[in-house]
């Protein structure tokens, strides 16, 4: 709290509820089961917003609230204070306020209170309580009503300034998704490498390369024969028209090992041991998987629990929700097996792993595949033979290599961006409360002292003020 000797000029120290009317005992809960049953037009409102719909009103004005219990204090990124005008219901999860108009309003106390520190004020460990007792006696530096006014004009100026700014910039992700699935498409129809390939000309026939990776294909399985598709075979007629030296490939040439996850596997769950991959774990946005929320189980000794036992290079596609999102295994992560609504697709070792999964991961690559195979009303998701007939563009290695390269690179730098995107964001936030600190320190607007001075004129300060309406009986005197 701020000694009185170190306010601005012209300021008063004035507890809280010297400065509102407190409505509390006009509230009323609702538990969820009843509101269902009473679903109607009429906001309903609790610690941090509105919360629901009923079919009454307990107010009909403009209010402050105040979380009671479950706001964020400690979270100055939060607001813990908030207006609600018109008809309206409140739950005890919230203080219910209105501003004295002779003395404040209730966006100046909305400001106020959002930059307040209340660690003094609140008790409990997990889920925190501000009480109406230790409310009421929240220290409030109060400047003249004139000054107030000013101090708000000015919040709000700049706040508008930095939400324009931050609309600007939560607009980035999604420019940046646009960014990258443009880069696929590139990558995947030969744009991307065009000029490389005019300095790079492939001295050998597509045909050749596919008909090697087939060969590799055909060694890699322990069967005495493999039907392959041929590309005459393959449903291209609506993907994009490729380069001279590449060819579309399928998918069960390109790949050497497919099969899907582990059924049944929660008896062998455990807190340690090997990873188990979920659906969960695959990012819709990315190639690469998500591995804060790991399931951990102690594999069976069996075939079983060799079958889905993942590799670096695997490719792994959701077959079931969300299908058509894919992970790649960019580097060994020990012992690690999938679930049932995975499919691991294993590629040959003569063409790059990783162009391949970044074209299942392209919109207008194999996601578009996917999707047209999942298409139907009663298919569920994927099938194995779904994932073996894929077709893929299949440049010479040397070119999967640079594509790969210059992917990376441009992700790298989407990546930088939406990193200074997010310091960004961060910096408007810390600005925010440096503004609003700056406000109730009386730097941010001359002061009514300073101007009255300059004018050459009186003014009534706040203490004055607060003097006047209590004789005048519009506050009370304790």
């Amino acid at each position: 709290m701020q000694q009185k000797s170190e306010l601005p000029e012209g300021w008063a120290l004035i507890p809280l509820s010297k400065t509102v009317e407190i409505l509390d005992n006009r509230r009323v809960p609702v538990n969820s089961t009843e509101r269902e049953k009473r679903i109607g037009t009429v906001p309903y409102y609790g610690a941090t917003g509105q919360v629901g719909w009923i079919d009454d009103f307990l107010f009909d004005e403009e209010l402050l609230l105040l979380g009671e219990d479950g706001a964020p204090f400690f979270d100055r990124t939060k607001s813990v204070a908030y207006i609600i005008k018109g008809k309206s219901w409140v739950n005890n999860h919230a203080h219910v306020l209105r501003a004295i108009n002779e003395v404040t309003t209730n966006v100046f106390l909305k400001y106020y209170l959002n930059s307040f520190d209340f660690h003094d004020f609140v008790t409990g460990t997990t889920r925190y309580k501000l009480n109406q007792g230790s409310m009421k006696v929240i220290p409030i530096t109060l400047p003249p009503l004139h000054e107030q006014h000013r101090i708000v004009a000015a919040i709000e100026a700049l706040f508008a300034r930095m939400d324009a700014t931050n609309e600007k910039l939560d607009r980035v992700p999604e420019i940046m998704k646009a960014f990258r699935q443009a880069v696929l498409a590139a990558a995947c129809d030969g744009r991307l490498t065009e000029k490389w390939r005019k300095e790079n000309p492939s001295v050998k026939n597509p045909d050749d390369y596919l008909r090697e990776v087939a060969d590799f294909r055909i060694k890699c399985s322990k069967k005495d024969e493999l039907k392959f598709k041929t590309v005459s075979e393959l449903d291209v007629c609506d993907l994009s028209e490729l380069p001279d030296s590449w060819l579309w490939a399928p998918s069960n040439v390109i790949f050497s090992y497919v099969t899907s996850g582990s059924r049944g596997w929660a008896k062998y769950y455990s807190d340690t041991g090997s990873i188990f991959l979920r659906i969960g774990n695959l990012d819709r946005n990315s190639i690469y998987l998500q591995l804060k929320d790991i399931q951990r189980v102690t594999p069976p000794d069996n075939a079983e629990g060799k079958r889905t036992r993942i590799q670096k290079d695997d490719i792994l596609i959701s077959i079931t929700a969300d299908v058509g999102s894919v992970g790649y295994i960019s580097e060994e992560l020990g012992d690690a097996y999938i679930n049932q609504h995975i499919a691991l697709a294993r590629p040959v070792q003569n063409l790059n792993p990783k162009y391949t999964a970044y074209f299942l991961h392209s919109q207008t690559g194999g996601k578009r595949q996917f999707e047209k195979l999942h298409r139907g009303a009663t298919k569920i998701g994927l099938g194995l033979d779904d994932i073996r007939s894929i077709a893929v563009p299949l440049p010479p290695l040397p070119e999967q290599q640079e594509i790969v390269r210059r992917v990376d690179a441009l992700f790298a730098f989407a990546n930088s961006v939406e990193a200074k995107v997010a310091a960004a964001r961060e910096k408007t936030e810390i600005l925010r409360q440096s503004i609003l600190a700056k406000a109730f320190s009386g730097e941010l607007v001359p002061t009514e002292a300073e101007i009255a001075r300059q004018e050459g004129r009186g003014y009534e300060s706040a203490g004055e003020l607060m003097g006047r309406i209590r004789k005048e009986g519009k506050v009370s005197a304790k």
